[in-house]
This record gives C-alpha cells, sequence and structure tokens, in this order.
C-alpha cells in the first residue's frame, strides 16, 4: 500500500529465537535478542499456544469498517521501489477519503485470539502516530495481521513496555471486534491499511517455500471470509479476472516464470528482508496476460520501474532449460512506449538457476559477459 510521500515501507526483519519464558500474569512480553531460553515463547511461523483451538477459520468483520473503504487492491501488486519485487502477499484497502484530513478510523481484531507482534516505526512521541503492525494469532493454525496502522488503542497500550521503534513479541489477549488501533488520522501519510492472512492448513505457495516463510501461507481474503463480509469486500475489487482476490505465486518448476532470488542470498538470514535482490518475472496484478518484469537492484533495471515486455511475449511459463538464451526488450513508464528502454537477457540453466543480464536501451542479440548475475529460488 502506498503512501501520500511514498516512503513508508515495512517490513519485519528479525528472526529471533527468545529470551527466558516468564508469565505472571498480563501480557508477556519477549526480549529481541537471541538467548538459550525456552524457544517455544520465541519466534513462530505460527503460534501454538495451549490456549488457542486448531483448524482453520472464517472471518464475519473486518478490521477496517467497509464504509471506511474506497476500493482494495487484489494480491500481487508490484512496486519495487517499495520493496515490492514480488508480488505483493496482502490486500491494500484504501480510505474512502484520501483527498480531505484523514479521520483515524477504528481497527479492530477480526476474530478472538492473542496479538503476537507488533513492529512500530516512524513513531512520533509528540503525535502518538507512527507505522505498525500487528499480527494475532486467532487459532494455532490462522493467523491475520494488519499493516500501516497509525496509533495502537490505549487498550493495547496498557499492555506495553514502551512504544519505542523496534519489534515486539507479546501476548495480548483479544476478542472479536476489540479495537486494537486506529488507521488514518490527520498526522499519519498512510492512504490506506493492509490485511493478511495466513493459514497453515494450505499446501504452501511457491517453489522453496521456506524463504518465505509465514508468507507461503497466505491465503487471500475473500478465501477466509463469509457471507455479507465476503460479498462486499469483493464488490471493491477492482480486477476483472478470476480470481478477483488476485494470484501471489507465479512460481512453475523448470520455467523462467515467477520470483527469483540472487544467488548469493542466505540461508542463515531472513531473505526477505534483502529486497535488492528480488527479481520478478511475473504478470500485472489485474490483468494476468500481460507480462511484468521488475526488480530491487543488482541487475541494470531501475528499481523504481515495473517494465513491461515489448510484444508481450515469449510467455516466461513457456521458456525452460531447453528454450537457450531469450531477449526481452522492455520499457515502462505507463503507455509512453519508449520511456525507459532496457533489453533483459534470460537464460534457464536447470537445477533451478537462471542466467541473466539487463542492459539500457533496445539491443540487437545481445550476448552474456562478465556482467552477468544468477539468480535462484
Amino acid at each position: 500500500m502506498a503512501n501520500k510521500k511514498q516512503i513508508i515501507g515495512i517490513i519485519i526483519v528479525f528472526f529471533v529465537t527468545i529470551s527466558l519464558f516468564i508469565f505472571i500474569g498480563g501480557p508477556i512480553i519477549f526480549d529481541e535478542e537471541p538467548s538459550n531460553g525456552d524457544q517455544d515463547y520465541g519466534y513462530q511461523i505460527f503460534y501454538d499456544y495451549p490456549e488457542l483451538a486448531s483448524g482453520t477459520i472464517n472471518f464475519s468483520i473486518c478490521p477496517l469498517a467497509m464504509d471506511a473503504i474506497k476500493k482494495i487492491d487484489p494480491l500481487g501488486n508490484l512496486n519495487p521501489e517499495m520493496g515490492h519485487s514480488f508480488p505483493t502477499t496482502h490486500s491494500g484497502l484504501w480510505f474512502n477519503d484520501i483527498e480531505s484530513v484523514i479521520p483515524p478510523y477504528a481497527v479492530k481484531a477480526p476474530a478472538g485470539g492473542f496479538i503476537v507482534e507488533i513492529s512500530i516505526d516512524n513513531y512520533n512521541t509528540s503525535t502518538g502516530y507512527g507505522d505498525i503492525s500487528i499480527l494475532m494469532a486467532h487459532t494455532t493454525d490462522v493467523h491475520s495481521s494488519v499493516g500501516h496502522v497509525s496509533k495502537l488503542s490505549q487498550a493495547i497500550i496498557n499492555q506495553l513496555d514502551n512504544l519505542e521503534n523496534g519489534f515486539k513479541f507479546v501476548k495480548i489477549p483479544i476478542q472479536e471486534g476489540d479495537i486494537i488501533g486506529y488507521a488514518g488520522g490527520e498526522s499519519s501519510p498512510a492512504v490506506g491499511m493492509d490485511w493478511k492472512i495466513f493459514d497453515h492448513t494450505i499446501d504452501p505457495h511457491f517453489i522453496k517455500p521456506s524463504r518465505y516463510n509465514r508468507k507461503a501461507y497466505t491465503v487471500g481474503i475473500t478465501n477466509r471470509t463469509e457471507g455479507e463480509l465476503r460479498a462486499n469486500i469483493t464488490a471493491k475489487l477492482h480486477r476483472e479476472q478470476p480470481p478477483k482476490i488476485g494470484i501471489l505465486d507465479f512460481d512453475k518448476e523448470g520455467y523462467i516464470v515467477g520470483n527469483w532470488f540472487y544467488e548469493n542470498i542466505t540461508e542463515y538470514e531472513d531473505p526477505m528482508s534483502e529486497w535488492d535482490k528480488f527479481l520478478g518475472i511475473v504478470y500485472d496484478q489485474y490483468n494476468s496476460t500481460q507480462i511484468r518484469i521488475c526488480a530491487g537492484g543488482i541487475l541494470n533495471l531501475n528499481s523504481s520501474n515495473v517494465y513491461k515486455v515489448v510484444g508481450n511475449s515469449p510467455d516466461p511459463a513457456t521458456i525452460n532449460s531447453l528454450s537457450g538464451c531469450i531477449a526481452y526488450n522492455l520499457t515502462s513508464g505507463g503507455d509512453i512506449v519508449g520511456e525507459d528502454k532496457r533489453t533483459l537477457l534470460v537464460n534457464h540453466t536447470g537445477n533451478q538457476r537462471i542466467r541473466i543480464q539487463a542492459w539500457g536501451g533496445h539491443i540487437a542479440d545481445p550476448t552474456f559477459d562478465s556482467d552477468s548475475k544468477y539468480y535462484i529460488r
């Protein structure tokens, strides 16, 4: 979700174990640094607290009131400048009144459970506003998160040691409909709020799901809502092609289509934090017949651009290790063909690896040289 100044970006980049488990009633707050404590209460992809039921659920309320929402972005947004060189795994809920002063909208828990993670960025002590994301565990298998929350509710603030910028592990009980924060507001630059749902009961997305952690278990918000709420969300999704909720995973084993990581990315760090090493050879968020290519860095591609393919061919879902070297002529800049021209040469070398190189302009018969790079799944 973009904001008014196009500068708000948020990512959770820490992998931690835990501090010793301390339970004295009320919230439990965990240290950020690894320790030799009880690892059951550190970072978990899915939190398995014994108080929580197992299995999947459907939501009957939206974290943001439907009358506050102008439109909803489907999955699959591309915005490499903001870290989205891969199709996004969340839906953006745009506020109704972004042209005027945005009132602070209440953000509600869509179901009961626990708040288990809070990330605070750009916190302003004088206004009480920041850029906040909140992860909730509703069952041991279904979690949801809200992003670009501008302010925590007083009930949540009362259970925190501090409001400093950073990442907090907590265990704060919530009930469906509880106000957990506020989105928008005069001091907030955000024009909307993100909502993600994760379900551990599904088969994970992507060829190598371990790189994506919890995101590998993302489900569209229409897949875990029901009745009137699902109908209202669907009506605000501005995508005509099925599925209306969009597509987040285009990976296809043996072919160049999908998400790629620069090959020196490490398993021992958080690969999802290294945005400059992402490469997406995917399709448009609203029209999945249109090829889109973008990269966060490393390659000679402008990280502020999402590129179109001249002629929209060949389809990357058909290019494999038998296809040889494939050259794409790229353009960007909306409908102004030629505003930024690039040439991309790609070769699937087999074993989930591609060789790739980019040049400025459209060049005839490109060949790889020492500036080429290798990307892996």
